[in-house]
């Protein structure tokens, strides 16, 4: 079995928006566990071909395996001749993998010491180099090494494209939160978007209101304060979902999720000067 690697383009460095996770999550409804691989390749992607693809295992098999504490490596065999994916996820050196956000990553195993690990490559296709992310949902291995659940999700950028190949892998992965993001990170963008709903013309008010107070005491330099604004804007949104279309404070349903993970970009970055 080999890979055919692309040559002949010039790495550059990944520069790009990070993508901030909404701080409230809520469950999503119960299900078996999954095991499965989603791809979506953008355009000019060199591994995903620009297609967009889901494998399970009635498509082929898995295998799981945690080589150092630090890395999982993960293995499908397509039932069809000449269909594979390999995938590795690696912490930096001497950091177990473990749940969480790894940004900045680069080709495994070539990566440097203090940076994590990533390489998603299959069909006859790899990186030369890579520069990616990934967020690791789930993970828990047996003493031998074998993972008996795994799951996360990636963002791979192949010698230094543009185009993205952005994928999940779940091996007997238990049910995951839901989460919302927003790209919405500064006050006027998030005063816009209440300005854009269908709720009350009371309701924009007084979050409108709310959220003037909150970026005034942010600009004096009050950060604590400014929380404690914000925190009454995501209580005013999520108890505005509870109080029926006929309330005088009416809240556009739809703009409730929107306006929390928002809201929630702006406050987990008020940090004290």
């Amino acid at each position: 079995m080999s890979i055919r690697f692309r040559s002949g383009t010039p790495f550059r460095s990944l520069v790009g928006v990070p993508l901030v996770a909404a701080m409230l999550a809520y469950a999503g409804p119960a299900q078996a566990q999954t095991t499965s691989l989603t791809l979506n390749s953008q355009p000019g992607d060199f591994i995903g071909q620009g297609q967009t693809l889901t494998l399970t295992t009635n498509d082929g098999t898995f295998t799981a395996r945690q080589n150092t504490p630090n890395s999982v490596s993960i293995f499908f065999l397509g039932f069809q001749l000449g269909s594979f994916w390999l995938l590795d996820f690696a912490a930096p050196q001497g950091v177990p993998l473990s749940v969480g956000i790894y940004e900045g990553a680069t080709r495994f195993p070539f990566q440097a010491p203090t940076g994590p690990g990533l390489d998603v490559a299959g069909d006859g296709r790899g990186c030369n180099t890579l520069t990616g992310r990934f967020e690791v949902l789930q993970i828990a291995a047996d003493a031998a090494g074998n993972v008996t659940s795994f799951a996360a999700d990636f963002e791979q950028h192949c010698e230094g494209s543009t185009a993205a190949l952005f994928g999940s892998i779940r091996i007997n992965a238990g049910p995951i939160a839901e989460r919302c993001r927003s790209a919405l990170t500064t006050f006027t963008e998030l005063e816009a978007l209440v300005q854009a709903s269908r709720s009350s013309t009371a309701t924009k008010e007084t979050l409108i209101a709310i959220l003037e107070r909150s970026e005034t005491a942010l600009q004096a330099g009050r950060a604590k304060v400014a929380r404690k604004w914000m925190l009454a804007f995501l209580d005013r949104v999520a108890s505005g979902r509870e109080r029926g279309e006929h309330h005088a404070q009416q809240i556009d349903p739809a703009a409730v999720d929107p306006f929390i993970c928002a809201a929630s970009n702006l406050l987990v970055n008020m940090t004290e000067p």
